[in-house]
C-alpha cells in the first residue's frame, strides 16, 4: 500500500440549507459535498500542494467515451504535452479498494494511456506504474516526471 501523509489544507467549505459544499479549485465552481467529492478535492489539493502540479494540468470528473458508453473518470493529470499522465480513482472513504477498483481504473486506461494509476478512499492508497503494473511503495515526485 503506497504511504500517503495526508495534510490539513483549506478546503473552502461553506452551509447551503441543509447541505454542506465544497469549493473546486480546478472547476472553479461549487459542489454538493458528499465523502467522495472529499476525497476527491482533498486528492486534488495534494497534487497542488505537495506535487507541485499546475491546476491547467488536472482535470477532474471529465466525461470520456469507452466502448461500454459515456464513463467520467474522477481525476486525470496530464503530462505539458497534454498528455493523460496519472488517472485518479476516487472512492468514499466506507468503500474498500478492491480489484473492481482496480479494473476501473485500468479500464479507463484504455482509452487514456496514461502512465500512473492512483486508487484512493482518503485512507487506503494504491499507486501504480501502469507499463509493468508495478505497485509502488511511494508516489514518486510526479512533477519531474511532467
Amino acid at each position: 500500500m503506497t504511504k500517503v501523509n495526508f495534510e490539513k489544507y483549506d478546503l473552502q467549505l461553506s452551509s447551503v440549507g441543509d447541505g454542506k459544499i465544497i469549493y473546486d479549485v480546478i472547476r472553479r465552481k461549487n459542489i454538493l459535498l458528499t465523502p467522495e467529492e472529499l476525497v476527491r478535492q482533498t486528492l486534488v489539493h495534494y497534487l497542488i500542494s505537495n506535487q507541485q502540479i499546475g491546476k491547467s494540468l488536472i482535470a477532474v470528473e471529465r466525461g470520456l467515451d469507452m466502448p461500454q458508453g459515456k464513463k467520467r473518470f474522477d481525476i486525470v493529470v496530464f503530462d505539458r504535452c497534454g498528455n493523460p499522465f496519472l488517472i485518479v480513482e476516487c472512492k468514499s472513504p466506507d468503500i474498500n479498494i478492491d480489484m473492481d477498483t482496480f479494473l476501473q481504473g485500468t479500464n479507463y486506461n484504455t482509452a487514456l494511456k496514461a502512465k500512473y494509476l492512483w486508487l484512493s478512499n482518503g485512507k487506503t492508497n494504491f499507486f501504480f506504474r501502469l507499463n509493468d503494473l508495478n505497485l509502488l511503495d511511494e508516489i514518486p515526485e510526479l512533477a519531474n516526471e511532467l
